[in-house]
């Protein structure tokens, strides 16, 4: 079994010309539709960047991790609120496809503006910086008729709201039945506010306000909050204070933008079945997530939320990055979970089996070091054995959705 960990497809972001003919309903329903499968696209693109950094992090500098880790929990904010308001309009919200799981290096989404993977140190920083930067407001929300792309990220989210509200004027595109399977405080998911269940045109516009005045696409928030703002930071807040703090985080030196396929030979065999398993393990989260909007799932959310996807985001993702981070890969670099997509078609086997099996080979690989095969057998036993089997929608693009 040979995963792919080379994008052989890529995703193609909606222009700025496809909306502006909104033409019938049906049309502009399916510009909105596309828009929103790339919002969550976009969302998804800064979080294995932000927390590839998180990861590089030492205990040693616990505070700069804590400020990183805010900013990936609102970006996974972010991504649920544009699900959810790409699934009330009747739509299926896509993670798990090799032309959506980010491949690095790779630029941001109407933004040319690098992302890597990379340690947190200050010219990531800097870079994170720059990507959350705040946008003119009149550079923001000039939606481009006159260009091919959108010329901000602002825009991009401007014309999703135009959408909505063209479909409002005929009627409502919100479908009830669709509040029942999305996001919501109360499920287990997220307990910090702001996640917005979405269900009329109001409630999609306070979802894309929260997305945009929250992150990349805000428009000139103040460098530091005013003295009596009691409003969270922006991530370009949290960012200029870490580039510009008079120490740095103490950082383990990781690799830059990893591919796993790179590391199967023979000096990394052992660390390679550790790699294999952090992609596996990275996309079936996507796969779980994903299904949480399917209505397969409608009352089954708190356990689907508990056993999969708490679970693999603090139990199983955690535990491997601390593994990974003490095995030296070239130069005596470290190695963290590179995010890379597994490819789980390759197999006849199911998704959940198939991890089994990568966590099974991966102790095996460290049979000769106890301390390291205990780490990944408590791994296996206590949380991955435990998840709940689901199969991803699609293998690849055009694969028609699962049944």
């Amino acid at each position: 079994m040979q995963p792919i960990h080379s994008h052989q497809h890529e995703f193609q972001p909606p222009s700025g010309y496809s909306w502006r003919d909104l033409g019938d309903r049906e049309t502009t329903l399916k510009n909105a539709k596309n828009h929103l499968q790339a919002a969550v696209y976009l969302e998804l693109l800064t979080i294995p960047a932000y927390l590839y950094a998180v990861h590089s992090v030492k205990s040693s500098s616990a505070a700069v991790k804590a400020d990183i880790m805010h900013v990936v929990k609102e970006e996974m904010l972010h991504l649920a609120l544009a699900g959810n308001t790409l699934c009330s309009i009747g739509g299926k919200p896509r993670l798990y496809c090799d032309d959506i799981v980010p491949e690095y290096p790779r630029d941001m989404l109407y933004r040319k503006i690098p992302l890597s993977l990379n340690s947190a140190n200050k010219e990531t920083i800097g870079k994170f910086m720059e990507l959350e930067r705040p946008e003119p407001p009149m550079f923001a929300l000039r939606s481009n008729a006159e260009f091919d792309t959108y010329n901000s990220i602002g825009a991009f989210y401007d014309a999703i709201v135009q959408m909505l509200e063209s479909l409002q004027r005929g009627g409502t595109p919100f479908i009830p039945e669709t509040k029942d399977r999305q996001f919501r405080e109360g499920d287990g998911s997220w307990d910090e506010g702001k996640l917005s269940v979405v269900e009329d045109i109001d409630s999609a516009k306070l979802a894309i306000k929260t997305i945009v005045d929250q992150g990349e696409g805000s428009m000139q928030k103040p460098a530091m909050p005013a003295p009596n703002d009691d409003a969270p930071p922006s991530h370009f807040q949290v960012f200029e204070r870490l580039y510009n703090a008079a120490s740095q985080a103490d950082c383990y030196p990781v690799l830059e933008n990893p591919k796993t396929s790179k590391f199967d030979n023979e000096d990394f065999k052992k660390v390679h079945k550790v790699l294999l398993l952090s992609d596996a393990v990275y996309c079936y989260l996507l796969i779980t997530i994903e299904r949480m909007w399917d209505p397969e799932f409608t009352g089954k959310r708190e356990e689907l939320v508990e056993n999969n996807l708490m679970r693999l985001m603090t139990r199983v993702i955690t535990p491997l990055a601390r593994f990974l981070t003490q095995e030296k890969g070239p130069d005596n670099q470290c190695f963290a979970p590179f995010f890379n997509f597994y490819d789980f078609s390759k197999s006849e086997k199911a998704c959940h089996d198939q991890l089994v099996d990568l966590m099974d080979d991966a102790i095996k690989a460290y049979e000769g070091d106890a301390a390291k095969k205990q780490q990944l057998t408590k791994i296996s036993e206590e949380y991955v054995k435990k998840l709940i089997p689901l199969q991803p929608y699609c293998h690849r693009p055009g694969s028609k959705p699962a049944a």
